[in-house]
């Protein structure tokens, strides 16, 4: 397994946080990625212990997912999976990790993405998920690439504490809006998004 550092703090602060949180947790190691593109971000949590699965919604995305592991000698459980309908039992994950994935979605599929993830938590599980703010500057890009994998007609976009209704099944233990300047490398617009770390009930 490779020591690298692949995703610096500095990039991906919200992936240390949400891993200490699950470091302090006394749940089991299992955690599922909702949408790993083509670079594994869960993989961080592979690389401290944890039983790692990830789905994505693109066949191509997760053999080139499935590659990049590969390269690195990550033993990590990828397959193809729409997080409206994760392709796993009630109560199998100690945690879920979405990052820059639901972003795309019309808030219909997030809300129903949310139950989901919700319901292959165990007890107690944690979750991460993040959103875009109502302060993104440009949303054409966004748009465009929500349509693209999902079919909707435009991303959605959340104001300060609107996004709080969809976490009736957790108790919020964090929550955080941050300004970028560039998201994972997909876009060059300043935007802004909106962690969640919650818990569920």
């Amino acid at each position: 397994m490779s020591d690298e550092v692949l995703f610096p703090i500095k990039e991906r602060s919200e992936l240390y946080i949400f891993l200490d949180y699950c470091n302090e947790s006394n749940q089991e190691k299992k955690i599922l990625e909702c949408g790993t593109g083509r670079e594994v971000v869960s993989s961080i949590f592979y690389q401290n212990g944890y039983e790692t699965y990830g789905i994505d919604i693109s066949e191509e995305t997760i053999q080139e997912a499935i590659e990049w592991c590969e390269k690195h000698n990550f033993k990590i459980h990828l397959q193809k999976g729409d997080m409206r309908n994760i392709p796993f039992e009630n109560e199998s994950f100690s945690f879920v990790f979405a990052s820059g994935s639901i972003i795309f979605m019309n808030k219909i599929d997030i809300a129903l993405s949310i139950k989901e993830m919700a319901r292959v938590l165990k007890p107690n599980g944690l979750c991460f998920v993040n959103f875009n703010s109502a302060d993104i500057i440009d949303e054409h890009e966004y748009n465009e690439k929500s349509k693209e994998i999902f079919g909707c007609d435009r991303a959605s976009y959340h104001e300060n504490n609107e996004a709080d209704e969809y976490f009736d099944d957790f108790i919020i233990l964090r929550k955080e809006k941050r300004n970028l300047e560039e998201f994972n490398g997909y876009f060059n617009d300043k935007i802004a998004v909106i962690d969640y770390i919650v818990k569920k009930k």
